[in-house]
């Protein structure tokens, strides 16, 4: 497995966006030890007919630190498997269409802002999607001010997903969804 490190100044400051009509994830892999800190992750949709991810991969032991990801189809898309132990920390999360952030198993999602993602058709789409077992969801702010915005949290076939300290507000449908 490779390790790896993407640190930018600011969030606000370094970002890194998708060129005009690449119609691809900004970032995939498939390893462990990914880190991602203080960078805007920015999927460009306006000039893209399809921005699948801003982050997406099969990852263990990643962390994200204070970055903004936006316009993208999802934010931040960590499938973790049987390789747990993502950690999103004060990251902003917005203005992405089928997903804010999807967490995998044993993952913790802490003190973000998460809103206005989830617009697309899919009856589904949401701000945070927690297929995993023993996710941690805490002290996040989740919202939904367009009039698409669908569900806060969808937790899908989860087991032990733990919400605590969050204001979860304005959904056209679900603050949370339990499957």
């Amino acid at each position: 497995n490779v390790k790896i490190t993407l640190l930018g100044t600011h969030r606000e400051l370094s970002i890194i966006k998708l060129q005009n009509n690449a119609n691809t994830n900004l970032f995939s892999a498939t390893s462990s030890d990914v880190h991602f800190e203080k960078l805007g992750i920015d999927g460009n949709k306006a000039n893209n007919a399809t921005v699948l991810a801003g982050i997406t991969g099969s990852v263990s032991d990643c962390r994200f630190y204070e970055c903004d990801v936006f316009d993208c189809n999802t934010g931040i898309d960590i499938d973790s498997g049987s390789n747990p132990g993502c950690v999103v920390t004060r990251c902003w999360i917005y203005g992405n269409k089928q997903y804010g952030v999807q967490v995998g198993t044993d993952s913790l999602l802490a003190h973000c802002m998460i809103g206005d993602n989830g617009s697309s058709a899919d009856s589904n789409a949401c701000n945070v999607y927690a297929p995993g077992w023993d996710s941690r969801i805490e002290g996040c702010h989740i919202y939904g001010t367009t009039a698409l915005s669908k569900v806060g949290i969808y937790a899908h076939y989860a087991n032990d997903v733990t919400v605590i300290g969050c204001v979860i507000e304005e959904h056209q449908r679900e603050g949370i969804y339990f499957n």
